[in-house]
């Protein structure tokens, strides 16, 4: 009828939705179909990062213009943080081999190599930097040097706010394959603060709990379409018995309640350009709220 003909199509499998993510160079067209039926699309939960990321950037809403970049593979988000500041600009940089540009009034979209596009040879120009999980992004042995390159272009007082999670995921619900997996390629969040304060930044981090509530079989849609890039390498019959696992030992339970954890690290340039920034130590903010 006419109704279904007009009604948007259901999402791919989950296991081919994982297989483009391996193949695409960059994580823009895939979040944009996953957040169809991600758990991580949920309303409370968008919320929830997008008052994180209000708070860690302390945008100014008047005065004169701020330039943001935004590395991150999620600029729904970002573009919801700043609406609404006339005074500030996206600079949106997007992993390529080769550098362009392309512009409006509010935005630019720069494709390159992020190492790259950090050590490009301009004066002060940056306010804010946005980075999400960038161990995926950028090779651990250049992280030093794309932060040296951050600092030596950020404004004094400008800000660099990187969006990740813990190094232990014990809290997840996860087999035992996808553990050692997250383990070997998601680096403890004092691997970016050291770094980050060795190049003179000033660093806070913060961490943030909001309580999941799933359906069972949701949560295993979400591991299977590669929802975690950390997991996403993983072979089809590993990703296959892993899932069966874990569905045995849930028990036919319909939901799952589990604890998402976030890190919010903030690095600040100080305004008189002391060559050695200051780590301060981890905090805990308080229980953000419930999402399901």
């Amino acid at each position: 009828d006419v109704q279904n003909f007009y009604a948007a199509p259901p999402p791919p499998p989950p296991t081919m939705l994982r297989r483009w993510h391996k193949m695409i160079p960059n994580n823009l067209g895939y979040n944009a179909l996953r957040s169809s039926f991600s758990v991580y699309a949920r309303p409370e939960y968008v919320q929830f990062k997008e008052d994180l990321l209000k708070q860690s950037l302390a945008i100014k809403k008047e005065g004169k213009e701020q330039v943001v970049c935004d590395f991150s593979s999620h600029p729904e988000l970002l573009d919801a943080v700043v609406a609404g500041n006339s005074n500030t600009k996206l600079t949106r940089v997007i992993q390529s081999k080769e550098a362009s540009n392309s512009s409006d009034s509010k935005h630019e979209v720069v494709h390159d190599d992020f190492v790259s596009f950090a050590q490009r040879p301009k004066d002060p120009w940056i306010d804010r930097v946005v980075l999400e999980d960038p161990a995926y992004d950028i090779p651990l042995k250049k992280m030093s040097d794309f932060f040296y390159g951050l600092h030596h272009q950020m404004k004094a007082d400008g800000r660099v706010v990187i969006v990740t999670r813990p190094h232990d995921c014990r809290h997840y619900p996860f087999f035992s394959a996808a553990v050692d997996l997250w383990a070997a390629s998601h680096p403890p969040v004092t691997f970016f603060s050291e770094r980050l304060q060795k190049v003179g930044f000033e660093v806070r981090m913060k961490s943030f709990d909001m309580l999941m509530e799933v359906d069972t079989q949701d949560w295993l849609d979400e591991l299977e379409s590669g929802s975690f890039r950390a997991l996403k390498d993983l072979e089809d019959s590993e990703m296959k018995n892993g899932i069966e696992y874990l569905d045995s030992i849930i028990g036919g339970n319909p939901h799952l309640v589990f604890e998402e954890k976030l890190v919010m690290i903030t690095g600040t340039k100080p305004a008189d350009g002391v060559p050695m920034g200051t780590l301060i130590v981890q905090e805990e903010g308080p229980p953000y709220g419930h999402c399901g």
